[in-house]
């Protein structure tokens, strides 16, 4: 059912008519989402150390996307929620909140050093963090790629700045690349440097020409880029910092699917559910272990002490502490393909 529903996507209906095929009659949707409940209370302890690894971290990526909760909130005019994302090198977590303000970010991180670095969107919500943050530059071309496309008069104009984002990424790509070699990467890093530089002096110089109803997007495009220019170019003096935000929003596709397959959530309670689900998952494959069989070694030894799995086993199933030979052996055995 885990697996169905909240690694592959399927439909309700369509695991019911499944459950049917295998000898289950019209099995209850109370008795379906009882089952799922009490596993995820056994797997509460595995997701409570995976946020805690999360939080710790010096390096992370944030998002946000819909969920709708059909629940009934006093001073809320519609059902749709916030969830939120959090992801590490090996490390994912989902929660979900009604609001979509600053203070839930900022309430996250509270136990996240202040040193570390957050790469994001622009939403407005993470302006304030006291982490340093990082803006996307694939929101940033984004907003030339679009006014090239819905205004022809500029198109030629947002080509020539798409040019100069690309040469930016082609530098970072190749001092990426040049980490080993010191001589090689202090040469990309100077032109990468250079190049920086260009481009915002470039943005300051067209701000500074003389207005005239024919720039009125571009000049609107350009101020964008000049507000969020600190951010945007925090990943210069590190390479470990990324350009985007992209892995965050890839780690939303299940999701994506999730709200095709079944609209939302239909209590708060299991929206919560969702989130935790939805984080374990991920993190198994940010850390290439294969679910099923990982949830089957971690059902058995909560099996083998009556269905309680105490603190020190979940260390021992954590995906960054696992055995050299147990990781072999997990991933191994591969997830059958989504689609047949």
């Amino acid at each position: 059912m885990l697996l169905l529903k909240y690694e592959y996507q399927m439909p309700p209906q369509r695991i019911s008519g499944l459950l049917r095929g295998h000898g289950l009659d019209n099995p209850a949707p109370g008795t379906l989402c009882g089952g799922i409940e009490r596993v995820s209370d056994m797997l509460a302890p595995l997701h409570e150390e995976i946020v805690k690894r999360d939080k710790g971290a010096m390096l992370r990526h944030m998002d946000e996307s819909d969920l709708k909760v059909f629940v009934e909130l006093e001073g809320r005019a519609n059902q749709r929620w916030c969830l939120w994302q959090s992801s590490t090198q090996d490390t994912c977590v989902f929660f979900l909140t009604p609001r979509h303000n600053a203070e839930v970010p900022e309430d996250y991180l509270k136990e996240t050093p202040r040193q570390a670095f957050v790469c994001v969107d622009r939403h407005r919500a993470y302006a304030n963090l006291e982490q340093t943050v990082s803006y996307c530059w694939a929101h940033a071309r984004r907003d030339f790629v679009r006014l090239g496309r819905s205004e022809s008069s500029s198109l030629g104009w947002a080509v020539k700045w798409i040019k100069r984002i690309k040469r930016i990424y082609r530098l970072n790509h190749k001092r990426i690349a040049a980490r080993e070699n010191p001589e090689r990467f202090s040469r990309i890093q100077a032109e990468l440097e250079q190049k920086v530089e260009e481009t915002r002096q470039q943005c300051e110089d067209e701000l500074g020409r003389p207005y005239n109803w024919a720039t009125v997007n571009r000049r609107k495009v350009l101020e964008s880029l000049q507000r969020y220019w600190g951010g945007l170019t925090v990943f210069v003096s590190d390479p470990d910092i990324p350009m985007d935000n992209n892995a965050a929003e890839r780690l939303f596709r299940p999701l994506a699917k999730l709200r095709k397959a079944s609209y939302g959530v239909h209590s708060e309670h299991f929206g919560h559910i969702t989130a935790m689900l939805l984080s374990i998952f991920a993190t198994l494959r940010l850390n290439d272990v294969a679910a099923r069989p990982f949830l089957h070694e971690y059902f058995a030894a909560a099996a083998a002490r009556g269905g309680v799995i105490d603190a020190e086993t979940v260390k021992t199933l954590l995906p960054w502490n696992l055995p050299e030979e147990r990781r072999k052996r997990l991933m191994s055995i591969k997830d059958p393909p989504e689609k047949l």
